[in-house]
């Protein structure tokens, strides 16, 4: 930042800097892929070029939301002010984006996995539009195989639901395929 950097103190308050390492992209804007940059990094010519440093990407709402607010409040409480951004909503938001194309301009395929993160068991539904060859399969976060609920079988058009209990805490992965097309997801167990 250089010569540019700003250091914010309400009138009357000793000169503070606010110090976190972290950028949040589009907090507000649900037609984006909202995600928190955060790290060692120092966004320094220092950072870019001498010392070891590293760089967390988070492609995730929630978890934006999550430095957002913190943010939010830590800034208030330092008396700045923030106001509230507002956004048309003429997209759909990418956490309800579940249409699958099977390769068939007419097919709309669907699928939904709820509710995730879950204290107990993940419903899987999915709708077909046309007869479908499907495979589902469920691994751990080690790429262990969990569950092959659905394998290579021929699915008439028809709305379907697959009943997942893992037996203990942890991410899981969803890798679904229909008709060559495949949805891979992540699945929280708390």
């Amino acid at each position: 930042m250089g010569n540019s950097f700003i250091v914010y103190s309400p009138s009357g308050a000793v000169a503070s800097v606010y110090h976190n390492k972290y950028l949040i992209v589009d907090p507000a804007n649900i037609c984006s892929d909202i995600l928190v940059e955060t790290g060692s990094h120092n966004w320094s010519s220092t950072a870019d070029v001498q010392n070891d440093e590293n760089i967390l990407i988070i492609h995730n709402a929630n978890a934006a939301n999550i430095y957002y607010q913190a943010f939010h409040k830590d800034f208030l409480t330092m008396g700045g002010t923030l106001s509230h951004i507002v956004v048309s909503a003429s997209c759909t938001p990418p956490y309800l984006r579940k249409s699958i194309n099977s390769g068939l301009e007419t097919s709309n395929n669907s699928i939904s996995i709820y509710p995730n993160p879950t204290n107990d068991q993940f419903n899987i539904s999915y709708h077909l539009d046309a007869t479908e060859n499907v495979n589902i399969m469920i691994i751990d976060y080690l790429g262990r195989e969990q569950m092959i609920p659905v394998n290579n079988e021929m699915q008439d058009a028809c709305d379907y639901n697959v009943v997942f209990t893992p037996k203990q805490s942890g991410m899981y992965i969803i890798k679904m395929t229909i008709c060559n097309q495949v949805y891979t997801s992540k699945m929280t167990k708390l």
